[in-house]
């Protein structure tokens, strides 16, 4: 009796083990997804939520209404990316006495699953003319199974106006260079130097792209490129960015 009982909690002890491994093996397979090197975690976001998201639908809102809505109402927060990105912005097209930030406008939409916050810049010179536009925009995606929020996709477009045939901010390169650097894309890594991005014909120039690869590898993607009017004049300067790291 004594030997069967050894016997019987040993085959116990060995079911229980395999259990064990297996709830570990399914453990690291999900959290796995979720490793990012050192620099893309530091621009990824997410936050512990226990519930879906409200339906909301709300357009041309000034910045502290959509703000309320944002933090207050969806407890959602801004990326430090879109914060980063948008002193980029300013810092690059701003010119005291030249050209400024005109209006503002906001939307914030969202159903249960999404919220898209986006933002509308328009920029008026002293002479009275619209050089500039730019479109920010951050998609916040609930995983239930998960419990938490995170940013998904996030996208930052400059429109340059090319009737003046020239690109109306401070400095192209240094505008590139540093949403570059917010987004974690290293010079380095162009496809392009960016020495020769004004030297270029084409009517789109990706300077690095990795948003496919990132959807297999659950990771984060990014791309940066740049639009040409028929003139060869810069109209648009685009980054985006999306994080697969929490599927």
């Amino acid at each position: 009796m004594l030997f069967c009982n050894k016997r019987k909690n040993k085959g116990l002890l060995l079911v229980l083990l395999c259990c064990s491994f297996m709830l570990v093996a399914c453990n690291e397979s999900k959290t796995s997804t979720n490793k990012l090197t050192p620099e893309d975690q530091k621009i990824s976001w997410s936050k512990a939520r226990e519930s879906a998201f409200y339906n909301y639908s709300f357009e041309k809102l000034s910045k502290e209404d959509a703000d309320e809505l944002l933090i207050d109402k969806l407890e959602l927060a801004h990326t430090k990316t879109l914060t980063a990105a948008s002193e980029v912005l300013v810092n690059q097209l701003v010119e005291e006495d030249k050209c400024w930030i005109e209006s503002t406008q906001y939307t914030v939409s969202s159903d249960k699953q999404e919220t898209n916050y986006l933002s509308y810049w328009t920029f008026k010179t002293s002479e009275g003319y619209y050089p500039l536009y730019v479109q920010t925009q951050t998609i916040y995606t609930y995983d239930k199974e998960q419990k938490l929020a995170y940013a998904s996709r996030e996208l930052i477009e400059v429109k340059n106006i090319t009737s003046t045939g020239e690109f109306n901010g401070k400095d192209l390169k240094k505008l590139i260079s540093q949403l570059g650097d917010v987004y974690n894309i290293p010079e380095k890594d162009f496809s392009v130097k960016l020495s020769e991005v004004l030297q270029q014909t084409d009517a789109t120039t990706v300077l690095f792209d990795t948003l496919e690869a990132a959807k297999k590898e659950n990771s984060i993607g990014k791309k940066l490129y740049v639009k040409r009017a028929e003139n060869g004049v810069v109209s648009q300067v685009v980054v985006v960015m999306e994080d697969h790291s929490f599927e």
